[in-house]
């Protein structure tokens, strides 16, 4: 029973080579590398700790300074982050200012051009009857250019566009 029985396949065709002897390994790197005060610090607490008031003390203010470190690291990051949205919001900003501007230019024109709208339906339905009393008066050639120029003066007013472009 204590004898395990050899496979007849092993599923290998014996080809393979041996791997790497070497160990591959990545440097892992510092969050602090950025700061060199607080490579310093570290530096001081390990080689020399007994400068910064012994073990205990040097451990404590080279972790403390690495905190505060990593704090303002994180904080110069939040910084600009807020920065970019700043700048997003104030280009958004910009863009309704100009909307609202626009707007205001339309309703403004826009009071304008309805005055010149209702005259002119007013003044081409004058037009019209004037031709129309000319036609019962048997005058030939102006009631026909007259009824034509009011009725281009009446379908001017009703079919004007109010505003801009995208009205």
């Amino acid at each position: 029973m204590n004898e395990i029985p050899e496979p007849t396949e092993t599923g290998s065709a014996g080809t393979q080579q041996p791997g790497i002897e070497t160990a591959v390994s990545a440097a892992q790197e510092s969050p602090l590398d950025g700061l060199p005060i607080a490579r310093a610090v570290e530096g001081l607490a390990a080689t020399r700790s007994r400068s910064m008031g012994g073990e205990v003390a040097a451990n404590l203010i080279a972790g403390s300074f690495s905190q505060l470190s990593y704090d303002l690291q994180e904080t110069k990051q939040e910084l600009r982050s807020t920065r970019q949205e700043l700048e997003r919001t104030r280009e958004e900003l910009s863009d309704y200012k100009t909307k609202a501007a626009v707007l205001e230019e339309r309703v403004s024109t826009s009071f304008k051009g309805r005055h010149l709208r209702n005259l002119s339906i007013t003044v081409g339905t004058f037009i019209i009857y004037l031709g129309i009393e000319l036609y019962r008066n048997n005058i030939d050639k102006y009631p026909y250019i007259l009824g034509g120029l009011g009725a281009l003066l009446v379908l001017l007013g009703w079919f004007s566009k109010e505003g801009g472009p995208d009205k």
